[in-house]
């Protein structure tokens, strides 16, 4: 996802245009599951296997579910382009300049690896 560069104006860049670097991919390699509940196929098993809390873990499922699909949804790009854009609204996608993104050069480190 993101590469060193040595030198005195080193540091991390992206690997991909940010367009194609979506917020679910980064939340999965630095975290694992997409959310603090598990991920959906332990909570599909404890539906199934837990009667007394299936509602529950339904819940958790729905909030899970809906948490992936804004984060798979959605890239740097958007972000990166929503500056000052009314909250809830995104902003056209502009297309992806073939520069450098300076605010990757911050020294941020990704697990301890380069991906």
């Amino acid at each position: 996802m993101v590469e060193s560069v040595r030198g005195a104006k080193g540091g991390y860049q992206l690997r991909r245009p940010p367009s194609e670097i979506h917020l679910s991919e980064i939340i999965r390699l630095i975290d694992g599951p997409l959310a603090p509940f598990g991920d959906a196929d332990q909570l599909r098993t404890l539906i199934d296997r837990d009667a007394e809390h299936r509602a529950l873990y339904q819940v958790f499922l729905d909030v899970r579910d809906a948490a992936a699909k804004i984060l798979e949804h959605t890239t740097l790009a958007d972000i990166m382009n929503s500056k000052g854009a009314e909250p809830g609204k995104r902003r056209k996608k502009k297309q992806d300049s073939p520069v450098s993104y300076p605010w990757w050069s911050t020294g941020i480190r990704l697990g301890g690896r380069d991906e």
